[in-house]
């Protein structure tokens, strides 16, 4: 009995002194058979994007993946269907998805961080955008601000029935003041180029019609906007809530866009303009004159994450990139698409593109560009600051974000922007859950760098810039800590 007793006294201590060494080697990551139950865990709901560089940066941190129980693709109606999960995984630590709806939080501390807030979505629909914009500049616009007729192209809602956003037009009244006041908009800066195409439209709008909803009269933005003229009234028509440069189409002249977009109106269409369903559209101001490099068009792809809504904190990415138009830029033909949209997605179909073809760059070779061109000074104070001001202006407009913010949240946006021929940056569209396909060499690189300097951002140097906010911490926004992400905004 002594000799078992001993024998199990020992086995006890032995299991002790085990427990406390394994312990000691999970504090300094010295045992990774400890370490492995101790493992974060993260979901990924892939839908026709890739996340590879997703999962490979969430790897490195020593995170493990939980995969979902898929329906088998066989089974779905269509090849084109969203994929159904029979089982979704349970105590993850991070979810990446496409949409708010999809994250399903299942605890609230520790937090569990999602790609996603619940109105993430409204910034990224040009709809819902443009109303953002409109409601931001009904109050005093906070220091360094831009009002929006500054740095986006004027631009009207043709909202249909089918899919009438109650919160943008409540009555139907208001619809039909706004498809009058684009009428005037287009029918004024016609006149004005028919006089002389080197002045903007000076028609003024019928003082019966309540502009109430719309922030800037039209002649306001006309003036503020006469870089964008080249004389030819050519406007844009976009589906609120399409992507890739689908059912995007150019006009010249009023009645044929009221016909494209507007089925509801007094105005008949005329017999050889398509109906396009029941789709709701914007209608933009078309940069006539924008900035051209080898006589073709471009646009500039700017990610921005925002790491939270309380505080209110910005990043952007100082690695942006640049989409060109494999086609020599020219308004002869209104159709091309290959000349007008810079979209990677529609550059592709071209009969133009090749290997051989540049049709992007990083920003390194834009700054090169530009700096040779003209200096370094109109690099730093217009390409920069201008791209700056644009992601800050626009992004101020989220609605709500006190109530909005869930800690642990992030959202990820893709800027389109523009530049015209005097080197002022127009905004085109925001973009939530910009694409991470890794399509080319330089997109490779930089969605790579990017999701990385993400990572770094929420999850690894979180507390950095968190106590900024707070005014006690001895962080700096360096390259270790944030990478290539910049904090451009901490705030209300």
């Amino acid at each position: 009995h002594l000799e078992m007793a001993i024998h199990k006294s020992y086995t006890f201590v032995m299991i002790v002194v085990v427990g406390i060494v394994g312990g000691l080697f999970v504090e300094t990551g010295c045992c990774t058979q400890q370490r492995t139950t101790l493992k974060k865990k993260f979901v990924l709901e892939e839908i026709a994007s890739n996340h590879s560089h997703i999962r490979a940066a969430l790897v490195r941190r020593g995170w493990q993946e939980l995969v979902p129980v898929q329906q088998s693709p066989s089974t779905l109606p269509n090849e084109n269907s969203a994929p159904v999960w029979i089982r979704q995984p349970r105590g993850w630590d991070l979810k990446w998805t496409w949409a708010w709806e999809r994250v399903l939080p299942t605890r609230a501390t520790p937090p569990q961080y999602a790609n996603h807030f619940s109105n993430g979505n409204v910034l990224g629909t040009k709809i819902g955008l443009l109303h953002s914009l409109r409601t931001q500049a009904k109050s005093p616009l906070p220091p360094g601000v831009l009002p929006h007729a500054q740095y986006v192209p004027r631009t009207y809602l043709v909202v249909r029935s089918g899919e009438r956003e109650p919160l943008v037009f409540p009555t139907e009244a208001e619809q039909e003041a706004e498809i009058t006041a684009m009428l005037a908009d287009i029918d004024s800066t016609a006149n004005a180029t028919h006089n002389n195409a080197s002045t903007v439209g000076s028609g003024i709008l019928s003082h019966d019609i309540d502009h109430s909803f719309i922030t800037t009269t039209t002649i306001q933005q006309q003036h503020a906007q006469h870089t964008l003229n080249a004389g030819h009234n050519i406007w844009i028509a976009k589906p609120s809530r399409a992507a890739r440069g689908i059912g995007i189409r150019l006009f010249n002249n009023s009645q044929d866009i009221l016909a494209a977009t507007f089925h509801n109106h007094n105005h008949i269409p005329p017999p050889n303009i398509p109906q396009t369903g029941d789709i709701s559209y914007v209608v933009q101001k078309y940069i006539e004159r924008p900035l051209l490099i080898d006589r073709r068009k471009f646009d500039v792809r700017l990610f921005v994450l925002v790491a939270s809504l309380s505080p209110f904190a910005v990043f952007v990415n100082s690695d942006f990139y640049l989409r060109f138009a494999t086609v020599p830029y020219t308004v002869d033909n209104l159709n091309d698409r290959y000349v007008h949209l810079c979209n990677h997605q529609v550059q592709k179909e071209s009969p133009e593109f090749s290997e051989d073809l540049v049709t992007q760059w990083p920003a390194s070779r834009f700054k090169d560009y530009i700096v040779e061109k003209y200096n370094e000074e109109v690099w730093n104070e217009k390409i920069i600051k201008g791209l700056h001001a644009v992601a800050l202006s626009s992004l101020l407009s989220w609605p709500n974000r006190q109530s909005a913010h869930r800690e642990g949240s992030f959202e990820v946006y893709g800027l389109d922007v523009m530049f015209d021929w005097q080197l002022d940056p127009w905004l085109l569209e925001i973009n939530a859950s910009p694409g991470l396909h890794l399509l080319t060499s330089i997109v490779h690189t930089h969605h790579t760098q990017f999701v990385d300097d993400m990572f770094k951002v929420i999850l690894d140097n979180k507390e950095c810039w968190m106590n900024v906010a707070k005014n006690h911490s001895k962080c700096q926004s360096t390259t270790e800590l944030y990478g290539k992400l910049q904090l451009l905004f901490l705030g209300v």
